[in-house]
């Protein structure tokens, strides 16, 4: 997957998305895809959790430090958004304004630990600059004043845009395969998204309307089944399958020579993930993204990203 990438990408459900686009391009040319309808309906988990953090906000500082520390307790675990991910994942970005709060949750390194792991040359090039500044300057002028619905426009402009639709494009083209989005069809997006939150988030139902629409076509076991994304064992992976590679690509005399990552803080964070302290799958898959893309079409290896239609065929 990396040698169809012309740019570094760090969503690692590309690669089910590349397997189920092979798997699919087996039988037919176009296919239609579900991209679009968590943001337009409300069913990512994120939104639930901004709405469980406007209550956690009410609770008493002494109780959210005790619910901090009990999380901070909770043995590490491998599995695929295991429990303690998750509850890290909520307790690392709570406390935060709501956009840092969803960018938190969804990427790979908060704000603070994203300019750590950059060795000195490369922050004295940055000028030390707030990466999540544009968060906020998206939002200057935007009308809708719920919470929920800004974070839906940040995911729609950054999320959906930079990531969930690149992420499907390459992959499907690279196995000559057509997905189109019917749930962004303009006219379906400009309705729903002027429907009233709680018409799409009903309580702790996400896509309520659209379930309620669907609710004399599809079963019971469809409607109402547990939210599975396309989730891989990454966590697992870093500390067997893809061992070898990561040490490889993490190397403190490779990490020096390319003088862009601080290697002191980037073996701190495969230590602790091997050592199973921490569970740093996200920030290290990134990174390993980076470092391939890099080994492939970086500086002084005389190669170019591929052109679409290199891609296709």
């Amino acid at each position: 997957m990396v040698d169809t990438l012309d740019e570094p990408f760090g969503d690692a459900s590309i690669l089910p998305t590349y397997l189920l686009s092979r798997f699919t391009r087996e039988q037919v040319k176009v296919a239609l895809g579900g991209d679009g309808g968590d943001e337009v309906f409300l069913g990512y988990p994120t939104y639930l959790a901004h709405r469980l953090a406007r209550y956690y906000g009410l609770l008493p500082d002494r109780w959210r430090r005790l619910f901090r520390r009990a999380v901070d307790a909770l043995p590490v675990s491998v599995e695929n958004i295991s429990l303690d991910f998750k509850l890290r994942r909520f307790v690392g970005g709570v406390d935060r304004p709501p956009e840092i709060r969803n960018a938190v949750w969804l990427g790979s390194f908060p704000p603070e630990e994203s300019l750590e792991v950059l060795s000195d040359q490369a922050r004295t090039a940055l000028g030390r600059t707030d990466g999540l500044a544009f968060l906020g300057e998206l939002l200057e002028g935007v009308e809708v004043k719920d919470p929920l619905e800004r974070m839906v426009y940040l995911d729609m402009k950054i999320y959906m845009s930079d990531d969930i639709l690149v992420k499907v494009d390459r992959a499907s083209m690279a196995c000559s395969l057509e997905v189109r989005a019917p749930l962004l069809d303009y006219e379906l997006v400009d309705f729903v998204t002027r429907l009233p939150v709680e018409y799409k988030l009903k309580g702790l139902t996400s896509k309520a309307v659209l379930k309620t629409a669907m609710a004399d076509r599809l079963p019971e076991s469809i409607l109402h089944r547990s939210k599975k994304g396309f989730g891989i064992p990454v966590a697992s992976w870093i500390k067997n399958e893809l061992a070898e590679l990561v040490h490889d690509m993490f190397g403190t005399d490779k990490l020096k020579r390319e003088g862009l990552f601080d290697p002191a803080k980037v073996q701190s964070l495969l230590a602790d993930h091997l050592a199973g302290r921490a569970d740093n799958r996200k920030q290290l898959w990134t990174l390993l993204m980076f470092e391939l893309w890099l080994g492939r079409y970086g500086p002084g290896t005389g190669a170019s990203p591929p052109a679409e239609s290199a891609i296709d065929g």
